[in-house]
């Protein structure tokens, strides 16, 4: 039998900042870090929405990031 811990959790947004030359979006990251892994998806994405109404350039997706140990037994 295997025990999951929990070591890090964050949250990546992704935003739409422009488009390139060849007229591929252009995208940029940003990183929330120290996030409580006992949260829950849905309060992740009203986070997310939260942060993205405060950003210039529109919300393209939401990730949430969860680093684990798996300790077997």
């Amino acid at each position: 039998m295997a025990i999951r811990e929990n070591l890090l959790s964050r949250m990546r947004v992704t935003l739409h900042v422009g488009q390139n030359t060849d007229g591929s979006p252009q995208l940029r990251n940003r990183t929330y870090n120290r996030m409580r892994h006992t949260a829950s998806d849905t309060a992740v994405a009203a986070v997310a929405a939260l942060l993205g109404s405060l950003q210039q350039h529109p919300v393209l997706f939401v990730h949430r990031l969860d680093e684990a140990r798996v300790i077997a037994q």
